[in-house]
């Protein structure tokens, strides 16, 4: 990950939260996400993907957990608070917040930035090996280093909790309708199309 006090503050907070199963599926995330990057030449922001891939599944852990709402909300609104914390301007924080808003959605939103697609595709490469005999060296390297045990055992549990609820399964599908009251995800973004760069 970028070397920044921001992301070493970050990460530091996220793995005080995660068991190992966790933390190795967001640093395996992140690994993915930048070696889709390069194989496939997008151009992107170092940090504020490692942030998004830090904070994507923040929000399955309790306290963090919001039972009224999707995992991926209180995850962006987590990384919001702690960035508007670091003095990051809404330009910067606001990708990064839709990343993780939209990284349950079964296409990658390019239309929203390269964060979200590139989050979306390495997470879900991750749990399902969608995509990932596109990428095979950065797969087995990300799993060489980063061990999955009790990882699909410990992320299925937490998606099940989460579709038992039909408010946060509405907003795993339409997080720009379901959002939580002020919520900044921005239903016009779900309105526009999708891409699968």
């Amino acid at each position: 990950m970028p070397d920044s006090a921001t992301v070493s503050e970050a990460a530091s907070l996220v793995r005080s939260a995660f068991d190992d199963s966790l933390w190795n599926h967001t640093l395996r995330t992140h690994l993915l996400a930048v070696g889709w990057a390069e194989r496939f030449d997008h151009r992107f922001d170092r940090e504020q993907l490692a942030l998004a891939c830090l904070f994507h599944d923040l929000g399955m852990v309790p306290p963090r957990r919001d039972p009224a709402h999707a995992f991926t909300f209180a995850g962006s609104r987590a990384l919001r608070n702690f960035l508007q914390e670091r003095g990051w301007e809404a330009d910067r924080i606001e990708p990064a917040m839709q990343a993780i808003d939209f990284h349950m959605q079964f296409r990658p939103r390019w239309d929203l930035g390269a964060t979200a697609g590139l989050l979306q595709v390495a997470a879900w490469m991750d749990v399902t090996g969608l995509r990932g005999r596109r990428l095979p060296e950065v797969v087995r390297e990300a799993r060489r280093r980063f061990d999955r045990g009790g990882f699909f055992l410990r992320f299925n549990a937490c998606v099940l909790r989460e579709i038992a609820s039909p408010r946060r399964s509405l907003g795993l599908l339409l997080p720009g309708r379901f959002a939580p009251p002020g919520h900044p995800c921005g239903g016009a973004a779900e309105l526009r199309g999708t891409s699968t760069g």
